[in-house]
This record gives C-alpha cells, structure tokens and sequence, in this order.
C-alpha cells in the first residue's frame, strides 16, 4: 500500500471535517482504496497537542443518499460530538447505550440502522459513521493510522453497511439503483483502480457536509 503525503504542513480546525474529537486536525497521508466495489479514500490525521493520530475513510456512493450521522457515546464532549443534539432512538438498547443517531428524517434511521447494521458497529465499533449527498464515511478511534489493518477494517465494515441494508442511494438521474428494497449492489471498482487513484495529481476536497440532503428513497 502507498502513502502518499497530503497538505504538508496545512491544520484544519473545522471538526466536522475530519470526524470530529479535536479542534484541529493535520493532515498526514491519504490512501486510495477500494470498498464494497466503490472509490474510497483514508486519511490519516494526526492532533498535534495531543500526540495522536486518526483515520477518515471517505466512500464516494454512486448518487444521493439521505443525512444520518451515528456517534459513538464514548466521544461525547469532545469538539464537534456528538454531530446532532437531537437523539433518534432505534428501540434496540444494546445499540442505543453505544450510539446516538442524528437524521432529519425518523424513516432514515429505521431503514439504514436495521439489526444487521447495528449488531456490526456494536461488534466492529467506530467512533462516527455520516452518510450524507454522496458519501459514507467512517471515523476511527484516537490511535489509529493508515495501516493495511486499519484500511482493512474499515472497508470491511463498509461492505457490512452496504450489504445488510436495503438501498438508500438514489442517483441523480432520479433512477433507482439496483432493485427497490434489496440492498445496493456492490461497485464495479477493483484494486487497480484504487492504484490509478493514487497516481492521479491530488485535489482539494470538498467539505464532507457539502450537498447535505433530506431526500429518503423510497
């Protein structure tokens, strides 16, 4: 796998833009990978005054996709979590003692978090799961970087996501994707794709909330 440096010597202080936890992030690297069949990209940030490091996997989705935000309890107070002060509850407490959800629309929470999805970040916990326009991004616990592992596991919890949850993408020609009701077909992207990525000339990225949606397929 190839790091490749990023923003050399550039901080950003807009929580929401690296998953939230600390004021500021500095960027360190970013990898072009693969998940679930679709472009994605980690970036490993590191907090200064704090001497630790984080990674941002960003999956770019075939369309629109509906806001949710997931939080992980453990983060409560730090900068910018949790995301949304108003909770939506799923009724299942295992999860709900874990996480708290923010989403505009109550249907969004039951269609995305549905049991398979919220026995997976109870097993496989992440510090904050986004969805919102056209990506899904994942946020790791303070310590990790950008290691085959790291990359690893967060694209395998994607692939869990996508897999066990009928289709909340709808793309913007206003099509549907795949078939009504089944989850979203795994993208036609392999390892080599990934490679090109990495090779193309870097370019700023558009802030994670940018073309935030309240659509919910149907």
């Amino acid at each position: 796998m190839q790091r490749l440096a990023r923003f050399t010597d550039v901080t950003l202080s807009d929580p929401g833009t690296f998953g939230g936890g600390f004021a500021t992030g500095h960027v360190r690297y970013r990898v072009a990978t693969v998940a679930y069949g679709y472009l994605a990209v980690v970036e490993e940030y590191e907090n200064l005054e704090h001497a630790t490091t984080w990674c941002l996997l960003t999956v770019s989705l075939p369309g629109l996709a509906p806001y949710l935000v997931v939080d992980h309890r453990s983060a409560f107070g730090r900068a910018g979590v949790p995301a949304e002060p108003i909770e939506r509850r799923t009724g299942d407490s295992a999860f709900d003692d874990v996480y708290a959800v923010g989403a505009d629309d109550a249907a969004v929470v039951a269609g995305i978090l549905g049991p398979d999805v919220r026995r997976l970040l109870v097993e496989h916990p992440v510090q904050r799961l986004l969805i919102s326009g056209g990506v899904l991004v994942l946020r790791t616990f303070d310590g990790a970087d950008a290691s085959d592992a790291v990359v690893n596991d967060l694209t395998d919890v994607v692939a869990g996501v996508l897999s066990s949850t009928p289709s909340f993408v709808t793309p913007r020609s206003g099509r549907d994707v795949g078939v009504r009701g089944k989850p979203l077909a795994p993208g036609l992207h392999g390892s080599d794709d990934a490679a090109d990525a990495d090779r193309r000339p870097d370019r700023p990225r558009r802030g994670l909330l940018a073309g935030r949606t309240r659509h919910v397929s149907s």
